[in-house]
Order: structure tokens, then C-alpha cells, then sequence
């Protein structure tokens, strides 16, 4: 069983990962992933709700920040 200490900090990282639109896909599935694990058992609602977007998110990947700005310069050319 996971301490209170790891579970606080990996559910802080996720919620980081999760806000931030330039995330890095790999590590946003790692703590998805963890973080959904450590719920299982107090919180199996949540921990499914956690690893469905983890998911989700390897199935249809964001686009990174940049692929806007590299289609918006390629409209330009």
C-alpha cells in the first residue's frame, strides 16, 4: 500500500500534467497510470475515471503547442 506522502505528490503531478497543454504524453500516462492504481482502493470510481483518460489520451493524442504554429506558418507559405 502506497503511503498518504506518495499519493499526495503523485496525485499534485497529475493535476500539474493534467492543466498543462504541453504536457509530456509519456509521463502524463505514467502518473495517470500510478496515480489510478494508488485510488483503486479507496476510490475505484476515480482510479477509472484516471486511467480511462490515460487512455484515451494514448488513443487520440493532444497536438503539441507547436503543430498550430507550424500549420498556421505552412497556411503562409
Amino acid at each position: 500500500m502506497d503511503t498518504t506522502d506518495a499519493i499526495v505528490a503523485t496525485e499534485s503531478e497529475y493535476e500539474l500534467l493534467l492543466n498543462d497543454p504541453r504536457r509530456p504524453l509519456s509521463r502524463f500516462v505514467e502518473v495517470s497510470l500510478a496515480y489510478g492504481r494508488m485510488l483503486a482502493e479507496p476510490d475505484p470510481q476515480r482510479a477509472v475515471e484516471v486511467m480511462s483518460l490515460a487512455l484515451e489520451t494514448l488513443k487520440d493524442p493532444p497536438a503539441p503547442a507547436e503543430a498550430e504554429i507550424a500549420l498556421q506558418r505552412l497556411a503562409l507559405i
